[in-house]
């Protein structure tokens, strides 16, 4: 069993740091784009991981939080918005 704890800070490569920097900033090339939004969804955002841990309200509940924010961010990157040309 993993002793994981939703709470604890999440992993980051030295790629994935400087790619979070870059698209911070603005200077994110198109595969820093890609690194980071993967790290801030899967990894930080806890997107596609088991959220119930048992014995632990809190850990489940703030696992679920993190997931919604990942879930959030998907939504809005599958949703198709239609221009004011199309109507």
């Amino acid at each position: 069993m993993i002793d994981f704890k939703p709470w604890q800070p999440v992993e980051y490569t030295e790629k994935e740091c400087n790619a979070v920097k870059a698209l911070a900033e603005g200077l994110a090339d198109d595969e820093q784009q890609r690194v980071a939004l993967r790290w801030i969804v899967e990894k930080a955002g806890f997107a596609y991981e088991q959220t119930y841990f048992p014995g632990s309200a809190r850990d489940t509940d703030f696992a679920e939080g993190r997931r919604f924010v990942a879930n959030s961010i998907i939504k809005v990157i599958k949703t198709r918005v239609r221009s004011n040309e199309e109507t």
